[in-house]
């Protein structure tokens, strides 16, 4: 992800974990990294790794329509990439 792609992300991740009333510290334990490193990614500092990116757009239940928006005001288009990605994820999770 870009800059502008991080900072469009982060803002929405922000958003959404406040909409939903959850707290910065309990995503960050539920997606895998630390509070102070969700905090960079809200920020939009850091690239958002694909297994975070993965894990939040399930935690959070993340609209696909929304994060093709937002990819696509940034000038990316990998969205649906990542939602075939994460329906792979929970295949293989139910076979195993």
């Amino acid at each position: 992800m870009h800059s502008h792609l991080a900072k469009l992300m982060g803002q929405h991740i922000v958003e959404q974990r406040e909409r939903q009333g959850i707290f910065q510290k309990e995503l960050a334990e539920a997606i895998g990294i630390s509070a102070q490193f969700l905090g960079r990614i809200e920020r939009g500092d850091v690239k958002m790794p694909e297994e975070i990116l993965l894990n939040t757009i399930e935690y959070l239940s993340l609209d696909q329509k929304k994060l093709n928006k937002i990819h696509k005001d940034a000038g990316s288009l990998t969205v649906d990439d990542l939602f075939l990605k994460l329906k792979k994820r929970k295949k293989k999770s139910r076979i195993a």
